[in-house]
């Protein structure tokens, strides 16, 4: 299955007025965070976080769960929001038992968390930008034509800057199939035609998604990360 990629602002990905989109640092204090917020976490949502051995990664899937709920304050009651895991390990709301028509990805690096909310399916990824460049790594990930069409990108952009916006991007697009890279990164491919145009080739699997549609992507450089996002647009 062949889709076309347009690369957009932010401004024009974000155009639906329920579009919701945070991106910032994570507080390090775990035990303030749990003792403060014990209630808005539900009983599910803390087996979880407790299961978790990284510190890091308990605090990344706390603060996030725990600003999705605020973002989501305004319309729904915070403490009945609950975020489930799907089989795949997608994220997917409920509000009193319920799942809510709502799409949310969330993405982690290192101090840094994203989460993304709409109506339409979504999705967001964080990647720190790769120090060095391993051959083996952009061989096992790319194929030829995906470094050629790095061309495209900025000249004064270092190429393991570009490398790390493509490998993002590549993530962004599987999670908006509500998929992990099941496949070698090579039959997911990803190729920049023009600077704002990317021609993206996926396995014949992936026909069965209902929202095989029109994607809008965009992507900021935040030293030392990339912020991607993705969109389904009908």
């Amino acid at each position: 299955m062949i889709l076309q990629g347009r690369i957009v602002k932010r401004a024009t990905l974000l155009s639906d007025k329920e579009d919701q989109l945070y991106f910032g640092q994570i507080p390090v204090c775990l035990e303030q965070l749990m003792l403060s917020n014990r209630l808005l976490i539900s009983d599910r949502e803390w087996k979880k976080i407790n299961r978790l051995l990284n510190p890091v990664k308990k605090v990344n899937v706390l603060w996030s769960r725990l600003m999705a709920k605020k973002m989501l304050g305004d319309q729904y009651r915070p403490e009945s929001i609950e975020i489930v895991n799907e089989v795949s390990g997608a994220p997917c709301l409920y509000y009193e038992g319920v799942r809510l028509p709502r799409t949310i990805s969330i993405s982690h690096c290192g101090a840094f968390t994203g989460i993304f909310l709409s109506r339409k399916p979504v999705a967001i990824d964080i990647e720190r930008k790769f120090v060095s460049m391993d051959k083996h790594f952009t061989n096992y990930c790319f194929n030829d034509p995906e470094l050629a069409g790095l061309k495209y990108l900025d000249r004064n952009m270092p190429l393991n800057q570009r490398i790390t916006l493509l490998w993002s991007l590549k993530e962004t697009i599987v999670k908006l199939f509500g998929e992990g890279f099941h496949y070698s990164p090579k039959q997911i491919s990803a190729i920049f035609e023009k600077e704002d145009q990317l021609s993206v080739t996926l396995p014949d699997s992936y026909c069965e998604k209902e929202f095989a549609r029109p994607l809008q992507l965009t992507y900021e450089w935040h030293e030392p990360n990339y912020l991607c996002l993705g969109k389904f647009i009908r």
